[in-house]
């Protein structure tokens, strides 16, 4: 997902059984319930502040030298911040689709089913956490 991929291919949705659309939308809530845990957020942090301070090392080199391009330090934060978000927003509108698609519309136990994995999933689908040099806009 984090590469601009769905949490689910269009056409291998519509040959899937009820069972295993909402298996789907259930392990895409739990892909996001397991980024937001604050260890795992925490190693991310450590790994995003790592390239963070090598991006800084890297400007410094290069302005010592007298090269001039951007400063990739400062861009860093921008693009991850434009990463994550773009990563919530598309996977729910991934989930909103997947409703909307569902192989099961009639059967009213399916439908109380879906409301309530929808219900409990788009709440999950969100990555507000922050980093020390990662303001979130």
């Amino acid at each position: 997902m984090f590469g601009g991929s769905q949490a689910a291919d269009r056409k291998d949705w519509r040959r899937k059984s009820a069972d295993e659309q909402l298996q789907t939308t259930k392990t895409m809530g739990m892909v996001f319930e397991y980024i937001n845990h604050p260890d795992v957020w925490e190693k991310f942090c450590a790994t995003y502040e790592a390239i963070y301070n090598r991006l800084g090392e890297f400007d410094e080199y290069h302005s010592r030298k007298g090269n001039s391009f951007p400063v990739l330090q400062d861009e860093w934060p921008k693009y991850i911040d434009v990463v994550l978000k773009s990563m919530a927003n598309r996977s729910r509108g991934t989930l909103s689709w997947m409703f909307q698609q569902r192989a099961e519309k009639k059967n009213k136990f399916y439908s109380l089913i879906w409301g309530i994995n929808v219900g409990k999933n788009v709440r999950k689908i969100t990555l507000p956490g922050k980093c020390p040099n990662l303001p979130r806009s």
